[in-house]
């Protein structure tokens, strides 16, 4: 496992310091990297699976907003009579 010792305050002024700054930061932002191209290697694949991503559209609002079109309101009513951006309204309308 990982062990931690706190060395106390880090004087970033002198030469020692600004090194294990510079060096702590180069691994932080490593690990970054590296755990950014684990999640998109993870979304590829499961887009390659076939996998849905992200949220499940709600069926319920957009079988309203087609109901709310049909009955001639427009998209901007539909909007702020279902609390929903007018962006969601006019995807769901094509």
């Amino acid at each position: 496992g990982l062990v931690f010792h706190d060395l106390g305050d880090l004087d970033i002024n002198s030469d020692v310091g600004r090194v294990i700054y510079t060096t702590i930061s180069a691994f932080a932002e490593m690990e970054r990297k590296r755990i950014l191209q684990r999640c998109n290697e993870g979304r590829e694949r499961a887009r390659s699976e076939g996998r849905h991503l992200g949220r499940f559209p709600d069926k319920m609002l957009h079988q309203r907003i087609q109901e709310l079109t049909e009955q001639g309101m427009n998209k901007h009513a539909i909007s702020k009579e279902l609390g929903c951006s007018r962006t969601t309204v006019y995807k769901v309308l094509g």
